[in-house]
Formats: structure tokens, sequence, C-alpha cells
């Protein structure tokens, strides 16, 4: 019996070998045929745990036992497996399997350095914003993180390094697509047209012309919910205040997400958000980062958010990036970077980090 291995066209193929289904070659992936169920961007192995959106004891999770970190695989009949490098695959009859040189699918900067008014504000910065995951990036006035923010989004040029988007150059990228691919909270929006509340969330979709009317309208919807922005809907944007503002253009970038989504579902989306927070109540606080978070975790979007609270850093995501003076000071999960001595070169104060004890697993800063 032919396995074929078909080369993906994204990225340079593998010399690699299909070999019968239960041979012994590790670390071996054993496929399934037929049942499997996938997420909209596959199952990750991520730290001896198969995350497929289930419980860890789902088939999915335990087809893929034995797998090492980082594989990225899709398991159906029909549909073509992608694994890293050095991962040997057994697959069964009317499966292809397509394997592709790369880190999988994220949004990264390699060796990033970014210069602005002559001065060097960002320096051998190295990040990944992978799908699924809410990373938020911290540190004091002026140590870089709106700065990363706008080189992963694009919107600022690089002086040495690469940024790049799905395993593409960004800069190589035009702007339409990669407005189809994610979408931006700026720290300061500025618009000037005084339209609806409603026809400001709708701009979101602007990059989707393909999208019916009812499909945006749907999704605008959606955002506008989420948002909590439901009775600013037909009132004009300019005539709300800052906070309520700010609600409304996190909703526009929803509903990017949402209708990129529709638009290109086996493609990974993110969400930049730049302190989204700012200008809200505790209340809406909690609210935009937990629409965040719930979008990030059911659809598999990669959300970025800068934050200057800590303790909503350590509640909402996932992994955390520290700077300090345009470098990385500490990266990993809340646990790994909230700790007292990181935190007081990062602001130049002392912290105490204790359990939260409302959330286990997950600690809480007091400034000294």
């Amino acid at each position: 019996m032919k396995h074929p291995v078909v080369p993906d066209g994204s990225a340079q193929a593998l010399t690699t070998s299909v070999i019968p289904d239960g041979s012994a070659q590790a670390p071996t992936a054993v496929i399934p045929d037929g049942s499997a169920k996938p997420s909209r961007a596959g199952i990750s192995h991520d730290n001896g745990r198969a995350r497929d959106g289930g419980d860890p004891g789902s088939p999915a999770s335990r087809w893929l036992t034995g797998v090492r970190d980082d594989v990225l695989v899709s398991v159906r009949n029909d549909v073509s497996v992608s694994v890293r490098d050095d991962v040997s695959v057994s697959v069964r009859e009317g499966v292809s399997v397509s394997v592709r040189r790369g880190e999988g699918a994220a949004l990264r900067a390699d060796r990033l350095r970014m210069v602005r008014g002559g001065r060097c504000v960002l320096s051998d910065v190295s990040v990944a914003i992978r799908p699924g995951e809410v990373t938020g990036i911290l540190g004091a006035n002026g140590a870089g993180k709106s700065t990363l923010l706008g080189a992963l989004a694009g919107e600022l040029a690089v002086a040495d390094g690469e940024v790049s988007l799905n395993d593409h150059a960004l800069a190589h990228l035009p702007t339409a697509r990669q407005a189809r691919l994610r979408a931006v909270l700026p720290q300061k929006p500025s618009l000037q047209f005084n339209l609806s509340v409603h026809d400001v969330v709708a701009m979101g979709a602007y990059p989707f012309p393909e999208l019916s009317p009812a499909r945006v309208h749907k999704e605008v919807n959606t955002a506008i919910d989420l948002a909590d922005a439901r009775h600013l809907a037909s009132r004009p944007y300019l005539e709300l205040s800052g906070g309520e503002q700010q609600r409304v253009q996190f909703a526009r970038t929803l509903v990017q997400v949402l209708t990129g989504l529709q638009a290109e579902p086996e493609e990974p989306n993110y969400l930049l958000l730049d302190e989204p927070t700012a200008s809200l109540d505790p209340k809406h606080q909690q609210a935009i980062l937990r629409a965040a978070a719930d979008i990030c975790h059911q659809h598999e979007v990669g959300v970025l958010v800068v934050l200057h609270d800590l303790n909503l850093a350590s509640r909402w995501c996932d992994q955390l990036i520290l700077l300090h003076q345009g470098r990385l000071r500490a990266t990993g999960t809340p646990q790994q970077v909230l700790q007292p001595e990181p935190l007081a070169d990062a602001y130049d104060i002392q912290a105490t980090v204790v359990p939260d004890p409302a959330r286990p697993g997950r600690p809480r800063v007091w400034w000294d």
C-alpha cells in the first residue's frame, strides 16, 4: 500500500519516510483512521499535554501520546497532517501526510531591533504569539511595549531582525493581506467621522468583501454584545466618552477577527491590543479581557495585549513577556514571570508575590 507524501506549498518540504501503521520508530504519532474531530487549527501537543479543546482523556489527546513538544497535527481521514522536524508519522490507508519545515503557525519577532527618533528602543527581542494563547506584554513606561506590538502589527519599520506571520515574512505581505490575518487596537484610536457606533463596529469587516451582509451583521451584533455596547449601538460615536469609544473600537477589532475566521477558517488569526483597559472601569476591564480570552481559546486566535495591571495579566494571560529598557527580562507563564526579582528589575520597585486565593495556580502581586 502506498501512502502519498504531499509537499506543503507554503514552505520547504522535508525528505521523510511514511512508514506502515504500527512500526516502531520513535517518536511516532499514530493517526487513527476516520473519526477525529480536531479544532479549526488542529491539535497542538504542548509540554506533554494535547490541547484539542477537550479534556486530556479525549480520543484526540490519547492519539498524540508520545509525540514531541510543539507538534501541530490535524487528524481526519481526508485531511493532511502537518508535523515538525524529526517526527515520524505512521498513517493508515487514505490519509495523506504534509510535512513542512518551520516552527508552526505564530506571529513571531526574531532578534528584533527597533529604532525610534534615533534611539534604540528594542534590542535583540525574540518572541512568538501562538494561536490559542493570550500573551501579555509588561514593562515600565518606555520599556518598548507599544513598539513591540507595533512591529508585530507591521505598523513600524524594523531596523534589524525579522517579523513573520504564519511563517511568511511580514514585510512581504501586502497590507490588505495583513488585515485579513490580524486586527489591531491602537493605544489611542482616532476617528473624526461622526458615524454611528454600529457603523464603526462594522468597519472591522472591510477586509472581507466576499462575506454576505447577513454574516457581517451577525458578527457585528456578537461583537457589540461582547463589548457591552448594545445600548450604544445607535448613538453617534463622537458623542461617547473615552471609555465608551474604547469599547466600540474593541468591538471593531473583534469583528475583524470574527469575520476573518469565517472568510479563512484554516488560517490562524491574531488580535493585538495596546492597553485596551486604560480608559475602562473595573467591570469593563474584566469584560474586555474575558471576551479576548474566550475568542482566543474557543477559536484558536493568538491574542497579544499590552497591560500595566499585573494582576489583570496574571488573571487573563497564558504567557507573559516582561521588557526592561528595550530588552527581554523574562518570558513564560504568569507564575514564571511574576517573581520579585525580575519585577524589581523591570519596575524599580519591590514587589511581594503571593498565590491568588481566588484563582489557584495564579500569582497576585502587591507593590511594597
